[in-house]
């Protein structure tokens, strides 16, 4: 008899069941969305090593690292994460990263992993992408501060797959990638009129607000004469891709709007000005706190079960949305509270699917 492949089973908690069913993507968090504070960060006696370390090595030419101390914090601003969980049911995390209750727990099976975060996945569909990395997050007790045991391994890859150990319940398995790698990006049109405003107002005082339809947008603008004579008038509607436009310029491969959102595909280059100016973009897209959601495509064949919080609406999913996950076979359930433990007892959600 041949020995069946051997698997390890990781659970994502997300509010987004029903988006996660339609698209099979997942979002990519860039580090400065997310909820731990302490998040990447370097202490600041790791900093000060690590800058007296420098003015040892380069000594008079030191001076080009003169904004290094500012810089070393921001070497991850680009990095995305996927957090999954060992834990197949926790009430707290439910409540938190499941909209208290309303949305669920996706189950997916994946390749087992090594005591490292250089292991390979079966998750998403990058089969030929190599700059991800996927691990165990290790829970300490207090942060690093020295530059002892392969300090610049520590902060290319080590200080992302560390957490404070009051976050260890959770049994973190982590995903990361730059998030400019990711399949495609969500953008809230509100949050790219509104910074467009903010932009324009700061050297045009008659503009006073602004408002979208459809696809298009216009600015309340001012007369400019005195208050007193309250006379405003509405600009000439533009286009929301055109802010789109004059971010990314030609890089766009292509462009969707929904009501709310812009779903946005990115051109991939390597050639040095193409991706300097599309770094510039980002870098915009951090420093003025766009809403936006890079997403990742899953593997289809990975997801194997699907568990819907106790106040998930069914209605907004039927049989025919999870036909598309060859291994789920039917496996979604909906969680009733025990009667008389803190408990929650699994019902099947679509007997049809059996």
């Amino acid at each position: 008899m041949g020995c069946s492949k051997r698997v390890m089973k990781v659970y994502k908690y997300t509010p987004h069941i029903k988006l996660f069913l339609e698209s099979s993507a997942m979002k990519l968090t860039p580090i400065i969305q997310l909820n731990d504070p302490f998040e990447a960060k370097l202490t600041d006696s790791f900093i000060d090593n690590f800058d007296a370390l420098c003015r040892r090595v380069f000594k008079d030419k030191y001076g080009f690292l003169s904004t290094l101390k500012d810089d070393i914090q921001e070497i991850g601003r680009y990095k995305g994460i996927v957090s999954l969980s060992r834990k197949p049911s926790d009430i707290i995390m439910l409540s938190h990263y499941a909209s208290n209750h309303e949305g669920g727990i996706l189950e997916f099976e994946v390749d087992p992993i090594s005591n490292n975060y250089f292991n390979s996945t079966n998750l998403f569909d990058r089969s030929n992408d190599k700059d991800y990395r996927f691990g165990e997050i290790k829970y300490k007790e207090s942060r690093r501060k020295d530059l002892k045991n392969e300090f610049h391994e520590y902060l290319l890859n080590g200080i992302y797959f560390e957490k404070y150990i009051g976050w260890s319940y959770e049994e973190e398995v982590r995903y990361m990638l730059d998030f400019r790698r990711s399949d495609y990006v969500i953008i809230s049109k509100k949050s790219l009129v509104e910074n467009n405003f903010k932009s324009l107002s700061k050297h045009d005082s008659n503009i006073m607000s602004w408002h979208i339809e459809g696809d298009s947008f216009y600015f309340i603008m001012s007369s400019g004469l005195d208050e007193s004579e309250g006379r405003l008038y509405r600009s000439k509607k533009k286009k929301v891709r055109s802010i789109i436009g004059r971010i990314f310029g030609n890089h766009i491969r292509s462009y969707q709007e929904t009501s709310e959102n812009v779903i946005l595909k990115l051109k991939c280059n390597t050639h040095k000005p193409f991706a300097i100016l599309r770094g510039m973009a980002w870098q915009r897209f951090l420093e003025e706190n766009y809403d936006f959601h890079p997403m990742i495509k899953v593997n289809r064949e990975a997801l194997t079960g699907v568990y819907l919080g106790c106040k998930f609406n069914t209605s907004e999913i039927s049989a025919s949305s999870i036909s598309d996950f060859p291994n789920l076979g039917g496996n979604v359930k909906q969680a009733q509270l025990c009667g008389n433990d803190f408990k929650f007892k699994p019902v099947k959600t679509f007997e049809e699917c059996n």
